[in-house]
């Protein structure tokens, strides 16, 4: 069920969806302004054989999710897919998460605050099956974190790390050297620092399983990265560089006509 943007939903009317849907696994509930944390730990409790929950806060942003939400959601035991936007999440939501062991394919944290790098590590090392990720906004992160945190995903296909402004074109290689299922890359907007210099990664490697990289906003990109990503990534089909004002267009489409931008 995708109840986006329906607004005259309340949490008496989720709990009895909830409650009377036998055979629900997915719900979407983006933009639902009536339905309030505790009402939806409610009707969780109700469909504790949910395998998909997408959800966004339309609460007070100081406000933390409650313990009651908490709980509901680690008594999620099928669940493999969890989206959360615009949360004021905390360590010990995650933590509780890891605990339980939940079957997480697919974790998104979309501009979520609240938490830090001890409460992703607890969860990312305990849920080590992750094929989806999404970090987006998590300021806290460094290139020393993404690189920790990669080695716990061996299984992992896409991760949006877009808008960490601490990251560097380091944390692009960790991932692609660690996460040898990893196609897509999104890394949009994150640091404008440059604390390597790209001839000294000549001899970084090939990574022929790298298929989608989203590089949009990077002011540090120049020509010569572009080229060596021809070489690192030879089988890459889309290449988004939006906004990547250093880049010299006419050069590299010409030499990578097969590419998609």
């Amino acid at each position: 069920v995708d109840l986006t943007d329906h607004y005259y939903i309340y949490d008496e009317q989720l709990f009895h969806l909830f409650k009377n849907c036998k055979l629900l696994e997915e719900a979407i509930l983006f933009d639902c302004y009536g339905i309030t944390n505790d009402g939806i730990a409610s009707a969780l409790r109700e469909r504790p054989t949910l395998k998909s929950l997408c959800f966004s806060d339309m609460l007070d942003p100081a406000t933390y999710v409650t313990s009651n939400f908490s709980d509901s959601l680690a008594s999620l035991k099928s669940l493999t897919s969890l989206d959360l936007l615009s949360f004021n999440i905390s360590n010990e939501l995650l933590s509780s998460i890891a605990i339980t062991g939940l079957p997480l394919r697919r974790l998104v944290l979309q501009d979520c605050m609240g938490y830090s790098y001890a409460g992703i590590f607890c969860l990312l090392s305990k849920c080590q099956h992750i094929q989806h990720l999404d970090l987006q906004n998590a300021d806290f992160l460094k290139d020393q974190h993404v690189a920790e945190l990669s080695t716990f995903l061996g299984d992992l296909l896409s991760i949006n790390v877009s808008c960490c402004h601490k990251l560097t074109q380091s944390t692009l290689f960790a991932l692609t050297r660690n996460c040898p299922s990893l196609s897509e890359i999104k890394i949009e907007r994150i640091g404008s620092e440059i604390v390597e210099k790209f001839d000294s990664l000549i001899d970084f490697g090939v990574y022929p399983q790298l298929k989608s990289l989203y590089l949009a906003r990077n002011l540090w990109l120049s020509d010569e990265s572009i080229i060596m990503f021809a070489s690192t990534f030879p089988n890459l089909q889309l290449l988004d560089l939006k906004s990547c004002k250093s880049i010299s267009e006419e050069e590299w489409t010409l030499e990578f006509p097969n590419w998609r931008c």
